[in-house]
């Protein structure tokens, strides 16, 4: 019988950020980034680095369940929930959600030949102004 999941590995490995393709209505694109996406059991680990426009180097890791189901998130005040779906092959969906009500969506694309990694983001300003920030990767 044939599994009719699709499967989490194009997502794996790791993610450079090309600066001069992203796009951001909030925030400020930082000069450099890196993704990366390690199977973790039945979880994702998701390890990002990045340099800010001022220079400042960040490290974040955090864990997601592509499974479409809400999970616990205690590593932020601003999010409370998240809810991975791996939607298909070549699309990953991310809602954030806080006291039940979803503050921002992202979602993951990946092209054809599984090389660039378009990511997508949107929600609403601390101001509640609506945005949508784009990203673009390559497979390292």
């Amino acid at each position: 019988m044939e599994n009719s999941q699709p499967s989490i590995e194009p997502f794996l490995g790791v993610w450079e950020l090309d600066p001069t393709q992203s796009n951001y209505e909030f925030g400020t694109p930082p000069q450099t980034g890196q993704y990366e996406l390690v199977r973790e059991g039945d979880a994702l680990a998701v390890i990002m680095d990045w340099r800010d426009a001022a220079g400042k180097d960040f490290h974040m890791v955090y864990y997601a369940h592509p499974d479409g189901v809400e999970h616990p998130y205690t590593d932020s005040p601003a999010v409370d929930a998240i809810v991975t779906t791996l939607v298909d092959t070549r699309t990953l969906d991310t809602v954030s959600k806080k006291d039940g009500s979803v503050i921002a969506r992202g979602r993951r694309a990946l092209s054809e030949d599984g090389k660039t990694m378009f990511v997508t983001q949107s929600g609403k300003t601390p101001d509640g102004k609506p945005y949508n920030n784009y990203s673009v990767y390559h497979k390292a």
